[in-house]
């Protein structure tokens, strides 16, 4: 004879386990935080979904161009997207939201040597860390080999 658990039964075992799953996982969190190791791991992902995201700008843009203390990201010819810095952090701004990319980072824009317009070339980010340490972040637009690639062209003939 086969013995099976009623509704009510599973109900409760499913609640129950529920109950217990998530305090598990409130308990991790709450001694992850007394030891100090979500802040630091919470900062490495965000530079690496800050870094993730400027690599996607500066591939995806049709061009990128320096306008006054802002650097702008050209789609379909027209800016859609806006990198500026306050000094201490560089900012991403888009659909009149800013968002920290980084904090603490100063930002550097190369433009095309024989180009008036501002053209960007590459954008440089540097980061100090801890003592001595300082990231440094270079991004390249993805037409600056074909566009360098021009101008030597260019001046051999």
């Amino acid at each position: 004879m086969l013995r099976a658990s009623s509704l009510p039964e599973l109900l409760v075992a499913m609640v129950l386990s529920g109950l217990v799953l998530f305090f598990a996982y409130e308990g991790t969190g709450m001694i992850m935080k007394r030891l100090g190791l979500s802040g630091q791991e919470h900062g490495q992902w965000q530079l690496l979904q800050s870094h993730a995201l400027l690599e996607r700008l500066m591939m995806q843009a049709d061009s990128v161009v320096i306008s006054g203390e802002c650097i702008l990201f050209y789609s379909s010819g027209i800016p859609s997207d806006t990198l500026t810095t306050n000094g201490k952090s560089v900012i991403y701004k888009k659909n009149g939201i800013d968002e920290i990319l980084f904090s603490k980072a100063t930002l550097r824009a190369e433009k095309f040597l024989q180009e008036s317009c501002g053209a960007v070339r590459c954008i440089d980010i540097h980061l100090p860390g801890t003592g001595k340490d300082t990231l440094h972040l270079s991004y390249h637009t993805g037409s600056s080999g074909y566009v360098e690639m021009l101008y030597s062209f260019q001046k051999h003939d």
